[in-house]
C-alpha cells in the first residue's frame, strides 16, 4: 500500500507517468487476498491500475505450476 501512495505522489507532483513494480510474495497468495489487497491499495491512494505493474517471482510461479500441473 504504501508504494502506491508514494508512486500516486509522485505522478501528482511531477512525474505523470511513473509505474511502480511491487514484489508479491507467496505468503500474500497462500492467503488469498491478494485481488482484495491490490484494489483496496489502488482505491486508497488513487493510483490508477495501469500505473502499477506486479512482480511475481519464480519460485510463486512454479509452485502454481506444480498444484495445477503435477509432473
Amino acid at each position: 500500500m504504501a508504494a502506491c501512495k508514494t508512486a500516486a505522489s509522485w505522478r501528482s507532483e511531477s512525474l505523470p507517468r511513473i509505474r511502480i513494480g511491487v514484489n508479491l510474495f507467496a505468503a500474500q497468495f497462500r492467503n488469498g487476498s491478494v485481488l482484495e489487497d491490490v484494489e483496496r491499495a489502488l482505491s486508497e491512494s488513487g493510483l490508477p491500475p495501469e500505473a502499477l505493474e506486479l512482480e511475481i517471482t519464480e519460485n510463486i510461479a512454479l509452485a502454481e505450476k506444480r498444484e495445477h500441473c503435477p509432473l
